[in-house]
C-alpha cells in the first residue's frame, strides 16, 4: 500500500512537472515550482538548476536553494574533472537522472565533486532535461549528511 501510494506521488509529480515545462514560464519561476513539486515526491536539501545552451551543453545560468555554488567551480567539475553522472552525459545516456550513490557503488568518496565538497552530503541525485532529443536544462538534488541514500524509485 505504501508503496503504490509512493508510486502515486511521484507519478502526479511528473505530470504536473510536464505542465510546468510546458507554461513558458522563466527559468527561475520553472526551477522554484518545479522543485516544490519535486520537493514532495522526492525529498532534498538542497539543489541547484541550470538551463543549457542546447548548440554548445554549456550552462547559462544558475539558480540555487540552500547552497552556494561558483560558476568556476560547477564548470570545472562539469567539463574538466572526470567524475560520474555529469549531466551531459546523463542526457545523452538515455538514463537522463543518476543518484551518485549508485554511480559510485556506495564509495562516494569515487567522486571528485563530493570530494571536493568535504563530504558534507549524503547523496546527490542529478537529472538532465531532454525533449525530442534536445538537452535543455539539469539539476541537482542534494541530501545532507545523515540522511538515506536517493533509491532507485526516486531516481
Amino acid at each position: 500500500m505504501i508503496v503504490a501510494m509512493r508510486r502515486e506521488v511521484i507519478r502526479r509529480a511528473r505530470g504536473e512537472i510536464a505542465e510546468l515545462a510546458e507554461s513558458g514560464l522563466d527559468w527561475v519561476t520553472f526551477a522554484t515550482k518545479a522543485g516544490a513539486v519535486i520537493r514532495r515526491a522526492v525529498p532534498f536539501d538542497r539543489a541547484c538548476w541550470h538551463p543549457v545552451d542546447p548548440g554548445t551543453v554549456l550552462f547559462t545560468g544558475s539558480f540555487v536553494e540552500n547552497m552556494a555554488c561558483s560558476a568556476a567551480w560547477l564548470a570545472h567539475h562539469e567539463y574538466v574533472v572526470e567524475d560520474v553522472n555529469k549531466w551531459a552525459f546523463l542526457a545523452r545516456s538515455g538514463y537522463r537522472a543518476g543518484a551518485l550513490s549508485n554511480a559510485t557503488h556506495g564509495n562516494l568518496s569515487l567522486s571528485a565533486r563530493y570530494r571536493s565538497g568535504g563530504g558534507a552530503i549524503a547523496d546527490e541525485l542529478r537529472a538532465s532535461f531532454v525533449l525530442e532529443g534536445t538537452y535543455w536544462g539539469a539539476a541537482g538534488f542534494l541530501r545532507d549528511r545523515g540522511r538515506p541514500w536517493f533509491d532507485g524509485e526516486e531516481v
